[in-house]
């Protein structure tokens, strides 16, 4: 059974938006939707309420994967915003982020975060030096990740196993 409420229907989309807090261009949008509150120029109050509820339902999956990856997404957009209004700072906001983006496992969802860090990297600070000097936990991260470590690790390894060590030489002779 509807509730009933109060006013129980609009005369207009704009008094309808401007009641409810919602912008005239999302009515129209949901009115041409087939949002079943859209009766004889009237828009009924409770049936539209319940639609945008099982609209967004629908949006926001729960459950499994989807429900995870939507969570993490919004987790994230919260980050964002909360560092655009100086909440949080910008190594804060990347160590969270990135917990998150880990956390999900997904290539596709990890190799446009470290986009995401490389453009901002190089839209404010044109030079490497100082962003290693500004954000050292990121540029260590992408580092790490770009595998540069891990590479210099094994070329020192085999240079150690393919050249003698001069200080044996020297006792030698």
């Amino acid at each position: 059974m509807k509730t009933r409420l109060k006013p129980v229907y609009f005369e207009n989309q704009r008094q309808a938006a401007s009641l409810l807090g919602l912008d005239e261009y999302d009515l129209k949008e949901w009115k041409a939707d087939g949002c079943p509150a859209f009766k004889y120029g009237r828009i009924y109050h409770a049936e539209l309420l319940e639609w945008i509820e099982a609209k967004a339902q629908k949006a926001n999956p729960s459950d499994g994967a989807k429900g995870r990856r939507f969570a993490i997404g919004e987790l994230m957009f919260a980050l964002a915003k909360a560092y655009e209004a100086d909440a949080i700072t910008h190594e804060q906001y990347f160590e969270q982020t990135t917990a998150l983006v880990t956390a999900l496992g997904e290539k596709e969802v990890t190799t446009e975060w470290i986009q995401n860090q490389f453009d901002w990297l190089s839209e404010n600070f044109p030079n490497i030096a100082d962003a290693w000097k500004a954000h050292p936990k990121v540029m260590q991260w992408l580092h790490d990740l770009a595998g540069f470590r891990g590479q210099r690790k094994r070329l020192k390894l085999a240079l150690r196993l393919t050249r003698p060590d001069r200080r044996n030489d020297r006792r030698n002779i």
